[in-house]
């Protein structure tokens, strides 16, 4: 898809984990900003032609028509359109045109871009849980050009309210002692009761050293916990590598990023060093990624397949959603770029391995993990992965916007798809083993995965 990125994932705080590919180099130059309504006609089209599954024109306009309501609602004084009508059998586009027009005929001086943009944030929010409207802001943080400041954690909505799911480490987040399962009640003085995640990430977000203040209910702890943060620049390190005492090393990938082959490449080039003394084994530490890069995805499964094995299949509705990515630096060396795996010794491709996974790991996580698991070039412990088997594509729009779009499926090598049906480990761990180490916690699942090697 021309000027797509691919992506999916999970939602982090400050940086929504999507699995994408870099886009292509442009071929021709920029179009002209679109008007707010040329917007609007580009994005249905795009949800028409490029959705996973055919959506109804009438559910597309009902959507679109609900976000704008919910805006005019949250005016002073609010204003209700519930009574406006378009004529039965009309095109969505104008049905939701009448409403716009209808809006600005009872509220002169209403604006056309927070009309559109409330109607695209409903319409693609309704589609699923992970296409979305991205804002010019969103957009320009999504390619890295914004730079916005946070805490450091992961969070999902459960029963009305954020909840902490995971902490980066090295973070005011962690710092603070914030714990997976805390419960965010208030943000600063405003409560969080019935706010979507997009709204919770919003007022997390600010500039690099502001304050914000979290009120927070934690399980046996029987008064609300009141604690300020001071917002950071939250820079997630890819890969971080370390050797064992018996000498395997224990390289973990955080997250699928532009650079992690890089790194990753450079991790397993220093353990191998001028190959004079081979590693003896490889843990392979995918706990808590929820996604990344796809090609990053791609080749870090590649350094330890032969080039003919099958990664992982995408499905979808339109030609260039369907694709089969195999182990070779075609499918994930980044455009113009050199192989980073190059100079790596051949017994990387037979030295002993294992991946470790829990709940947290998702999307890319899962790919390499079922890819490994498929082709019996690795042993897999911890926990059942998460499950999202879904991409998801990026499509610019007029005015530096952007709609992320649930276009296909992953499949993985043995047919089967990943979404709603996680990766189960050859050795299935407890939750509390397979964490990651808290504190001055045993690390358990790593302890187990040395033994498994020393076998």
């Amino acid at each position: 898809m021309s000027g797509a990125r691919r992506a999916h994932g999970l939602a982090l705080v400050f940086a929504l984990a999507s699995c994408a590919a870099p886009p292509p180099p442009a071929s021709k130059p920029a179009a002209a900003p679109l008007s707010d309504f040329g917007r609007l006609g580009e994005a249905f089209g795009a949800v028409k032609a490029n959705y996973i599954a055919p959506v109804d024109d009438g559910a597309l306009a009902a959507s679109c028509t609900s976000g704008i309501q919910q805006y005019l609602s949250k005016l002073y004084p609010p204003l209700d359109l519930s009574d406006v009508r378009s004529r039965e059998g009309a095109p969505a586009l104008d049905q939701i045109t009448t409403v716009l027009a209808e809006a600005k005929q009872r509220r002169p001086g209403l604006e056309d871009r927070p009309l559109v943009d409330a109607c695209l944030t409903t319409m693609l929010a309704n589609l699923d849980q992970r296409s979305a409207y991205l804002t010019g802001d969103d957009f320009r943080e999504l390619q890295g050009n914004l730079e916005t400041a946070g805490i450091g954690f992961e969070l999902k909505i459960e029963s009305g309210f954020p909840v902490v799911v995971s902490v980066i480490e090295g973070t005011p987040a962690s710092r603070s002692g914030l714990a997976p399962g805390d419960v965010i009640v208030q943000i600063d003085d405003a409560a969080t009761e019935g706010l979507s995640l997009r709204e919770v990430v919003q007022r997390l977000r600010g500039k690099p050293r502001s304050a914000v203040v979290l009120t927070l209910r934690r399980a046996g702890v029987p008064e609300p916990i009141r604690r300020e943060f001071q917002r950071e620049i939250i820079r997630v390190r890819s890969v971080i590598s370390r050797t064992t005492p018996e000498g395997y090393a224990h390289i973990r990938v955080a997250q699928f990023q532009m650079y992690t082959l890089d790194n990753f490449a450079h991790a397993l080039k220093s353990k191998y060093g001028d190959g004079s003394k081979p590693v003896p084994g490889i843990i392979l530490d995918l706990r808590n990624n929820t996604g990344g890069l796809l090609n990053a995805a791609v080749g870090v499964t590649a350094v330890f397949l032969p080039q003919t094995a099958l990664v992982v299949e995408t499905k979808g509705r339109t030609a260039d959603a369907s694709r089969r990515f195999h182990a070779g630096p075609e499918d994930y060396s980044r455009t113009g770029a050199p192989d980073p795996f190059k100079g790596l010794p051949d017994s990387v491709k037979s030295v002993p391995l294992v991946v470790i996974v829990n709940a947290r790991s998702a999307s890319g996580a899962e790919i390499v993990a079922a890819a490994l698991q498929d082709h019996r070039r690795a042993k897999v412990i911890g926990e059942r992965t998460f499950g999202a088997g879904t991409i998801q594509t990026i499509l610019p729009m007029g005015n530096a916007s952007a709609i992320k779009l649930t276009t296909a499926k992953f499949y993985r090598p043995n047919g089967e798809g990943i979404e709603g049906n996680p990766v189960v480990p050859d050795l299935l761990l407890p939750a509390a083993e397979a964490a990651p180490p808290s504190g001055s916690t045993e690390d358990q699942a790593l302890s187990k995965a040395r033994a498994l090697l020393g076998r």
